[in-house]
């Protein structure tokens, strides 16, 4: 509800202007939203399975931005460190301000553990990634060495490893003079390849 009056003390200072009110249409939704969302967290109250269940599926979606904010860290160390600590401490908070019973403690923060487990697998990023150049025997020039490193094996495949966050331009060229390049982003781990045409 409070995202609206968000947007009104941003405008002007944020570079977006009045461009900010073309979030209004989300917003306005989530905030209908907020009704229904508030009566089904009413339930928590009830301090039994229901209320373990409901709290679950916060605590998992909790789980899986904590794992977001981790890769984060992970490749931009501190960026975001504070964020994934807070939905971790946020999350274990509900646990023990909102269940009494010891079962249902240890069932809540199990399904927080599980969350985190199979978002960790999920998320990870693809830091590595290989391009077949086809045939003959192929050189590149990295532009930016500090963000990624390639290695050509078999004369023919270029195997691209993710050193840090950024854009890099590659060019490889073949015995035969045929040449080929790509724009490499590393995004949070993650290695992005855009062939220039």
């Amino acid at each position: 509800i409070s995202q609206p009056l968000i947007y009104l003390i941003e405008v002007p200072f944020d570079a977006m202007g009045f461009k900010l009110f073309m979030y209004y249409d989300f917003w306005f939704i989530v905030t209908l939203l907020t009704l229904p969302g508030a009566a089904i967290a009413f339930l928590v109250k009830r301090k039994d399975w229901l209320s373990v269940a409901v709290l679950s599926v916060a605590n998992i979606f909790l789980g899986y931005i904590a794992v977001c904010y981790f890769w984060v860290v992970r490749y931009k160390f501190p960026y975001h460190l504070l964020s994934m600590i807070f939905c971790v401490a946020l999350a274990l908070f509900f646990v023990f301000t909102l269940l009494d019973k010891k079962s249902h403690r240890i069932v809540a923060i199990l399904v927080i553990v599980a969350a985190i487990t199979v978002s960790l697998f999920m998320l990870k990023p693809n830091s590595s990634a290989t391009i077949n150049l086809g045939e003959g025997n192929w050189n590149c020039t990295v532009e930016n060495s500090d963000i990624v490193q390639i290695d050509i094996e078999n004369g023919n495949f270029a195997l691209i490893s993710a050193n840090d966050e950024g854009v890099s331009k590659v060019a490889f060229t073949n015995d035969k003079g045929k040449k080929t390049e790509y724009y490499i982003t590393v995004h949070n781990g993650d290695i992005l390849l855009n062939e220039i045409e």
